[in-house]
């Protein structure tokens, strides 16, 4: 369900350059082998792939039936450490309010990599400038009292597009959307943006909420100021 896309082209195998990659790409090739959807990834995070590069500057809509259907480039100035790849999974995605988080791939429900919904769409934040004014943020929403920053996909590659690069929270805010952060970006999800929440607190703001004892970040007994 995962790796570094190998792509038919003109009879031969080869790969896909990373510039442009995104969930949308990544859907197409996904749903193509049978999943529902799936997350880019690139800087050949799963290994080298074999042939030419056959395409750069991927872009679809996600409605395609193979990547040779969406618009791309064979012009390239590419080397294989870019090669594209996906992580493919059969679940479809979360209806969210825009700054709502969850964690993913940790070990606990207070670690993980960063889902943040931006735009009515779970994506990721990239991990330039991600600190601790940043993850205390997140963990904070959480119901947890502080936390520590950690990047390069720790704790593994989230799901969706990069929504938010250069985060700078102070730490007082409500939600990363209030604070300084750009949309524009040049990340690839193996930066993905993650944190290791620490023990909760009495909660501050009258409404907060956040679940305790499930088997999964989305479901467990809620716990409300």
């Amino acid at each position: 369900s995962e790796g570094t896309v190998q792509l038919c082209y003109n009879n031969e195998w080869g790969t896909v350059c990373d510039n442009g990659w995104s969930s949308k790409d990544a859907d197409v090739v996904c749903r193509q082998l049978g999943y529902l959807s799936g997350a880019a990834v690139g800087s050949a995070n799963f290994g080298f792939g074999i042939g030419d590069i056959a395409f750069d500057d991927v872009q679809c809509s996600g409605s395609e039936m193979t990547l040779l259907q969406c618009n791309t480039s064979t012009d390239h100035n590419c080397n294989h450490y870019e090669d594209a790849g996906v992580v493919c999974v059969n679940t479809t995605p979360m209806p969210c309010t825009n700054g709502d988080v969850y964690l993913t791939g940790g070990s606990t429900g207070s670690e993980g990599t960063v889902q943040l919904c931006y735009n009515n769409e779970f994506g990721t934040v990239c991990d330039d400038l991600w600190d601790g004014n940043d993850a205390s943020v997140v963990c904070k929403m959480l119901g947890y009292s502080s936390g520590t920053a950690v990047s390069f996909a720790h704790f593994g590659v989230g799901s969706g597009d990069i929504v938010l690069d250069n985060v700078q929270c102070t730490g007082e805010e409500l939600t990363l959307l209030d604070c300084p952060a750009i949309t524009d970006h040049n990340c690839n999800h193996i930066e993905d943006a993650g944190v290791i929440c620490e023990k909760s607190i009495p909660c501050a703001r009258n409404g907060d909420v956040y679940l305790t004892g499930g088997t999964s970040e989305n479901e467990g007994t809620v716990q409300l100021c």
